[in-house]
């Protein structure tokens, strides 16, 4: 019969024990579960005076300790399962959250997050915000000012040990930022205090506040200096743009105690289309950046959060003028964004329109079961017409 618990858990470990009371001298193998995906094994025979002294459980070797390595970010929350490795048995106290560490200083401007996959049309829409008297944007390279982005990769780096002190290079839509880990937050370090984990619970809790405090107060400057150079002395946001697999939002919601975040989607078998036409993907290779898209996508639609407002790039190209009211409700303005025609033109020639529905016409009718197998709960969920409806 499995007998256990887990004692304590933090972002860098998790400790307890775990024992068999019909196989007393038996040493169990533990699973740690992140997300649902297992993250690691430990074995339970460290010794514990105090299971020795039941003496039920042999000489009470039964004690464990996992260390995350690195350590889990600070900037999002994850579901811990620890279980018997046999029998997949929860311990008790084996389920929990560990939840972000939030720290919020006051605020005069918010921000909006426009996160995409690459959508086309996104630059549309950071126009439209751009254009608004109490929205400030960088309006410059496309909208590619990414400070956000930037200092959340800056304070994973921070807060996590470091790996032989190498730098981090970041991947996809972040490749261009390499960041370089706290040299002393690494293992050559941990005789400086009496436990060695006490090194990395000072980096992991004690240093992210601060750190984290330092760069929301340079985005917000950066933003309101920005504001008095458009002036707009009076604005209450700033939008960036932000990659649908970042951890930008993460950052957001952990340094802004109000911010506002717009999930762009696009039809996947427009997108799909739009991959054979454009880019020199394989139609495999574009099937499955689809998939991690629209399971990214989902994920996040099942937040279920009230500052997150998801927007159909379509519904900005066809019908702008709701579309804008949408999003002005969404962000509690007292005013509508408007509408300017040489930003959003729905007119019958324009590159983005024409892409609207190709699919119809370009998609073969295997290639159409295919993404009603695959994406038809994507399609229904985010109101996309079905194969049914097809003309």
């Amino acid at each position: 019969m499995l007998d256990g618990r887990v004692d304590a858990f933090a972002r860098h470990s998790i400790s307890g024990w775990a024992a068999d009371a019909e196989r007393p001298t038996t040493n169990l193998d533990i699973v740690v579960f992140v997300d649902g995906q297992e993250q690691g094994r430990t074995r339970a025979d460290r010794p514990r005076e105090d299971l020795q002294a039941l003496g039920t459980l042999g000489d009470g070797a039964h004690g464990f300790a996992y260390a995350f390595d690195p350590p889990l970010s600070p900037l999002r929350s994850y579901e811990i399962t620890v279980c018997d490795a046999d029998s997949l048995q929860p311990l008790r106290l084996g389920r929990f959250t560990i939840a972000a560490e939030n720290s919020h200083a006051a605020e005069r401007m918010r921000p909006i997050l426009v996160t995409t996959s690459g959508q086309p049309g996104y630059t549309d829409l950071m126009r439209a915000l751009a254009g608004d008297s109490g929205i400030v944007a960088a309006d410059s390279h496309a909208y590619g000012v990414k400070l956000m982005t930037y200092y959340a990769h800056a304070l994973e780096v921070l807060v996590v040990p470091s790996t032989r002190g190498s730098a981090r290079h970041v991947e996809g839509e972040d490749a261009g930022y390499v960041l370089k880990p706290n040299p002393f937050h690494a293992p050559a370090y941990e005789a400086l205090f009496p436990r060695p984990r006490m090194l990395y619970e000072f980096f992991q809790s004690q240093s992210e506040a601060p750190i984290c405090v330092a760069f929301k107060a340079v985005i917000s400057e950066f933003y309101e200096t920005l504001a008095m150079h458009q002036g707009k002395r009076m604005a209450a946001y700033f939008a960036e743009q932000s990659d649908l697999f970042g951890i930008a939002r993460n950052f957001m919601r952990l340094a802004f105690r109000d911010a506002r975040e717009i999930v762009l989607l696009q039809d996947p078998r427009d997108a799909y289309c739009g991959y054979r036409a454009l880019w020199s993907t394989s139609p495999a290779q574009a099937l499955d950046s689809l998939r991690r898209v629209r399971d990214r996508t989902v994920e996040l639609r099942r937040e279920n959060r009230h500052d997150t407002m998801f927007l159909r790039i379509e519904d900005l190209r066809q019908r702008p003028e709701s579309t804008l009211q949408e999003i002005s409700g969404f962000l509690s303005l007292d005013h509508a964004i408007g509408v300017d025609p040489g930003v959003l033109p729905a007119t019958a020639d324009d590159a983005v329109m024409s892409t609207v529905g190709q699919w119809r016409t370009e998609l073969d009718s295997g290639e159409i079961a295919l993404f009603e197998r695959e994406f038809g709960e994507y399609l229904r969920l985010f109101g996309y017409d079905g194969v049914a409806d097809q003309t």
